[in-house]
């Protein structure tokens, strides 16, 4: 893949000709990307072997199988601190003493799916500007779906980075990969969620290491709500580069209330829209499930809380309690438990504290 040896690439894969094809798109849509690294590594000691009986009568004539879970583990130049890390359930052949790659869906009905990323729909524009990797799928590619063209991304991006560098206290090395797929089914297959996407004007996504730091951080824009007309395109990359500046300090116990209420404050400039009558903190279910008005209510109450903190207490005691949460990785105690510690260590109060203060009559 580095090398850009195509031939020595397929030559490790075998299986239907449908699997080559997906193999060959693949190393051609990675090969237009600014690929930094790249490296694949079976991991054994994740879910051990995972092919059973009917994976092996599947593949008659071999003289072994193989489905470990695959690491998979690439950087970007200029934009990736920390590799972005993915799982693949290749399928792993060995005839005549050579192993190769048949399959990557063998185990897909035991809920084991390997990652979809853009380049597995063919070839990807490649756009690079001093903070910014701007990735668009190409129309055309292997899904299906009408195609939609979503101008000025990158001048908006560096528009909306102004605002979160003028917000945002924490460190963040002021870069971002964003996503514009070709079309609606292109989005559906990357994010690979169950709830309703058409809500959403876009996403930040990523994944996590070993030591649970958010890695891999990337905006993926929805093409057919964005380009709709009245869309406030520069709050809604604002807020979604707020999630990706706060991944450098985000942990595991860092609940949807408080990554969603910043990115709010951040997307708005400072005054984001809040609940009428503050309800206390909504838990994380509520920012995807439900109707499209209660989904607006978790937002803005989170807006509210955060807001809250920012104006009562200061942005610097708000970023003390996101550092002081997000530091904690590995150990014991609830994100209720963890988040009630953090504020108290920063701004003297806990949740009951903190809801009681701002819903009350000299709250907000």
């Amino acid at each position: 893949m580095i090398d850009g040896d195509r031939a020595g690439f397929m030559a490790t894969v075998s299986g239907p000709r449908a699997f080559r094809a997906e193999q060959r798109r693949m190393f051609d849509g990675l090969r237009a990307l600014p690929l930094g690294s790249y490296r694949l590594r079976a991991e054994w000691g994740a879910l051990g072997d995972l092919a059973r009986r009917s994976d092996a009568a599947r593949y008659a004539g071999t003289e072994q199988v193989a489905i470990p879970v695959t690491e998979v583990r690439y950087r970007l130049r200029g934009a990736d601190v920390r590799p972005v890390i993915e799982d693949a359930y290749y399928t792993y052949v060995r005839r005549g003493g050579r192993w190769s790659v048949t399959s990557d869906d063998d185990v897909a009905d035991l809920g084991y799916t390997t990652a979809t990323d853009l380049w597995d729909f063919g070839r990807v524009a490649v756009q690079r500007r001093p903070r910014l990797v701007l990735l668009r799928g190409s129309c055309g590619a292997s899904v299906p779906g009408r195609c939609v063209h979503v101008p000025g991304v990158a001048a908006t991006v560096r528009v909306a980075s102004a605002r979160v560098d003028g917000l945002w206290p924490g460190p963040w090395p002021h870069r971002v990969v964003v996503i514009v797929p070709a079309s609606e089914p292109e989005l559906r297959r990357l994010l690979d969620v169950g709830f309703d996407v058409n809500r959403f004007v876009a996403f930040a996504t990523y994944g996590t290491d070993r030591a649970l730091r958010r890695t891999g951080v990337r905006v993926v824009v929805n093409p057919p709500v964005i380009a709709q007309p009245g869309r406030d395109v520069e709050v809604v990359l604002a807020h979604e580069l707020t999630h990706v500046a706060t991944s450098y300090l985000a942990g595991p116990f860092v609940p949807a209330w408080v990554d969603e209420g910043i990115a709010q404050y951040v997307g708005y400039d400072g005054s984001p829209p809040v609940a009428d009558r503050p309800s206390g903190l909504p838990p994380d279910a509520a920012f995807t499930s439900g109707t499209a008005g209660a989904i607006d209510n978790a937002y803005r109450r989170a807006a509210g809380a955060v807001s809250y903190i920012v104006h009562r207490w200061g942005m610097g005691s708000f970023l003390r309690f996101y550092r002081r949460l997000g530091a904690v990785r590995i150990a014991p105690g609830t994100t209720r438990y963890h988040v009630a510690v953090a504020l108290r260590r920063s701004i003297g109060v806990g949740p009951r504290g903190l809801v009681r203060a701002w819903t009350g009559p000299h709250g907000p």
